[in-house]
């Protein structure tokens, strides 16, 4: 059981490479953009990479929707919002339903 256990990290470590190789020559092109971004301290080849995948590459005309458009997908799902459905009461001050 040991050895396939193993066996399975060895293939997800290959993906992973593969997926990483994969990255830097998708960005090749585009090595000096990586550079000055690597320049901004904290930020290393990974988060630039990171950085361009999320905002992209045309800053041309950069608008508030290039950077505020993920903090929807990273909202708390262990406290999800309560929201009213039709008919149903609207939840009690603070959040918290009542009782």
């Amino acid at each position: 059981m040991v050895a396939q256990l193993l066996a399975h990290i060895d293939a997800l470590d290959t993906a992973l490479q593969n997926l990483s190789d994969r990255i830097e020559y998708v960005l090749t092109p585009h090595a000096q953009i990586v550079e000055l971004l690597s320049s901004i301290p904290g930020v290393q080849a990974h988060a630039a990479q990171v950085l361009i995948a999320e905002c992209g590459l045309d800053m041309s005309h950069p608008t508030a929707g290039h950077f505020a458009s993920w903090p929807a997908s990273a909202q708390d799902t262990t406290n999800p919002p309560v929201v009213a459905g039709p008919g149903d009461p609207a939840p009690a001050q603070g959040g918290s339903p009542s009782s």
